[in-house]
């Protein structure tokens, strides 16, 4: 691991659905099924700029108040776009180009659930407590 962020380095998130009848997704853990469609999602993870760039093109002000706030929406539109760098989605057997246009087609739950996949990837997590560190001289 380093201190240093890579533009190509890559992280997949499997997404395994099917369309029920109501015309919703339905995901699953593992493709079980035939009926189960596999889609590939791949993300980068944000260096110091990009986290700059999200946060700061997300903040609108309160026009009552003159507060800054953080618009959630658009926060999670721009990390979705900036940190997702391919897919292997497809229509009729040609590769659907990876546009914001056609990011903006996709359906709701399918964002809803790569977001909270991208959000577990990126958050820090871990068994071991932090090593403790003396800083008094």
């Amino acid at each position: 691991m380093s201190l240093f962020i890579s533009d190509d380095e890559r992280f997949e998130v499997v997404v395994n659905y099917k369309i029920n009848d109501n015309k919703e997704l339905e995901f699953f853990d593992k493709k079980e099924s035939d009926q189960i469609t596999q889609e590939k999602f791949y993300f980068k993870r944000p260096n110091w700029i990009e986290a700059k760039t999200m946060s700061s093109a997300s903040v609108l002000v309160d026009a009552v108040s003159g507060r800054a706030i953080i618009d959630p929406y658009k926060y999670m539109d721009i990390r979705f776009k900036l940190l997702l760098k391919d897919w292997t989605l497809s229509k009729d057997n040609r590769k659907v180009e990876m546009t914001s246009n056609n990011i903006d087609k996709l359906h709701p739950s399918l964002i809803q659930y790569l977001f909270s996949k991208l959000e577990e990837e990126l958050t820090v997590t871990g068994k071991e407590e932090p090593k403790k560190t003396n800083t008094e001289s």
